[in-house]
């Protein structure tokens, strides 16, 4: 990356789920008739069965190490280096805000909330991205890493269910909804970690 790439803010941030009479294909991307679709009918009102998951209103910064920022190595077909996609330098944190962002796990008109934060326990190094990888293989989507990562912190701050305040006569004591707290480790790693994604 270049040296004044410092990182990457992402704002705002969603994640929908969409039926396919709202998702474009290649078709719909030919020279002759360029009209990919959209998930919106109109403004920011979405189509018929069109579900929006997760929701971040406020900066979502992914912050580099400058000394050792992010890189990865993609190689297709017969990959030399065992998988399709290796990584490396070293992320500083996400979302680096005392809060953390402003996470919403939406659920119709209302969800669970929490200021989400990650870094590197180690201010200098940051999180090694090192021993990172991705591939595709017949099952499925995989990412994973090769020995122990470097140590992270991560945190859910302020977590929420429901409509911050709203008094409700069936709980107990007609108390208000609020915070439950936050929740968070501190210098962990992971060894080996393998994740794989399958049955879209």
């Amino acid at each position: 990356m270049g040296n004044d790439v410092n990182g990457i803010r992402l704002l705002p941030f969603s994640v929908y789920l969409a039926p396919s009479t709202s998702l474009s294909s290649p078709s719909d991307y030919a020279l002759t008739s360029y009209a990919p679709k959209s998930i919106f009918s109109s403004g920011t009102t979405v189509n018929t069965g069109v579900k929006e998951i997760i929701r971040s209103t406020g900066n979502l910064d992914i912050n580099f190490v400058q000394a050792n920022k992010p890189r990865l190595n993609i190689q297709l077909g017969h990959a030399a280096q065992s998988v399709m996609v290796k990584f490396g330098g070293a992320i500083q944190s996400i979302c680096s805000a005392a809060t953390g962002c402003p996470i919403t796990l939406v659920s119709d008109n209302t969800g669970a909330t929490f200021g989400f934060k990650f870094a590197g326990t180690n201010t200098s190094t940051g999180f090694v991205l090192d021993g990172f990888y991705a591939g595709v293989d017949p099952t499925g989507l995989t990412f994973g890493n090769t020995g122990a990562s470097s140590k992270f912190d991560a945190s859910l701050n302020n977590v929420t269910l429901g409509n911050m305040g709203t008094q409700n006569t069936t709980t107990f004591n007609n108390l208000p909804n609020g915070s439950m707290g936050s929740f968070g480790v501190t210098g962990v790693s992971v060894t080996d970690f393998k994740m794989k994604v399958s049955g879209f």
